[in-house]
């Protein structure tokens, strides 16, 4: 019903006015509404899971661009400008859209600015809980690769049992796998108990070389479909953590580098202010992008002494640069 590699033409940064566009012609016209931040939320039937998945891109630069499909994958052709293909999270939205149409049962959230930090996921978190009453299960299709059921997103985000469940209800070799990196149901682990991020078939993303298996996304359909949400095990409640039990040595950098608690939003000094003060007031921007990139080339001597002094080693700045496609290594496969 819905042309994915259509849906890709779209550059879509956050609150560009693109994304707006995406949304006017995709998710308005399933009945999706708006909440306070311009997150757009569906209830479909009732089953205890929240689907999620975010409109905005990494793309610099709003617009289209081409796409082309090669063997079955979607990709920019050599000569494109663009920065990236926008799979991560065009394939979630997509995917998404489709259960819709088929009506199989469950709440929907297209989350706003995921990509400059987890902004609507965040605040309906803090001020608007009251969203997912009923949920257990928090199910993000935001992951790359083609059979991870994420257990942990810098901490557990869902339980052993869980994850092994999925993926033995998604098949197709779907397995745990605890080496996730930050998305939105990550900021939802203090109120749903069971939050977990679904490989969709993209890699190499934020880059230029980013590509989407169509099949991949196709079959990820069909077998989400299948899924008895209500029938899989409920184990990890809702704040509950255990710390990095079988959390790969992977931590100080990325998305909150050191904070080994979660990805939980914090407000130590109770100020109401405090979400808007640190998201809007400091959040990562393109130009803050353009910037550091401008610092690295003109000082990367003293950025590798910062990244040093922070507790950023050789290692674990590979395996972030892994997960956002910018190298490869024989230690990866």
């Amino acid at each position: 019903m819905f042309d994915l590699q259509e849906m890709l033409r779209y550059r879509r940064p956050a609150w560009s006015k693109t994304e707006r566009r995406f949304i006017d012609r995709y998710i308005k016209p399933t009945g999706a509404k708006p909440d306070g931040f311009g997150n757009y939320i569906l209830q479909v039937g009732q089953a205890p899971v929240c689907f999620m998945s975010h409109t905005d891109t990494v793309h610099e630069i709003g617009g289209e661009q081409k796409v082309v499909v090669e063997n079955g994958f979607a990709r920019l052709p050599a000569q494109s400008k663009s920065d990236c293909l926008g799979a991560d999270d065009t394939t979630g939205v997509w995917l998404m859209l489709e259960m819709v149409a088929r009506k199989i049962p469950g709440l929907y959230i297209w989350h706003r600015a995921e990509e400059i930090g987890g902004l609507g996921s965040a605040w309906i978190a803090k001020h608007q809980p009251e969203t997912v009453d009923g949920i257990d299960y928090a199910v993000s299709l935001d992951r790359m690769g083609f059979n991870s059921v994420i257990s942990h997103q810098g901490g557990r985000c869902c339980s052993n049992e869980l994850a092994t469940a999925l993926g033995e209800a998604i098949g197709g070799g779907y397995t745990k796998d605890p080496t996730g990196m930050f998305t939105d149901s990550a900021l939802y682990t203090d109120i749903i108990g069971e939050c977990t991020n679904l490989s969709v078939g993209y890699d190499h993303q934020h880059t230029r070389r980013e590509n989407q298996s169509l099949g991949h996304a196709q079959w990820l359909l069909e077998a989400l479909s299948k899924v008895d949400f209500a029938g899989l095990p409920l184990q990890r409640q809702p704040g509950e953590y255990d710390g990095y039990d079988d959390w790969p040595e992977l931590s100080g950098s990325g998305y909150g580098a050191g904070y080994r608690s979660g990805w939980r939003w914090k407000d130590d000094d109770d100020d109401d202010d405090a979400y808007e003060d640190y998201w809007h007031g400091s959040g990562p921007t393109s130009s803050d992008r353009d910037k550091l990139r401008q610092l690295v080339r003109d000082n990367h001597e003293g950025v590798a002494s910062v990244l040093h002094d922070l507790g950023i080693t050789p290692d674990s700045l590979i395996d972030d640069l892994y997960t956002y496609g910018v190298v490869n290594y024989s230690g990866r496969n």
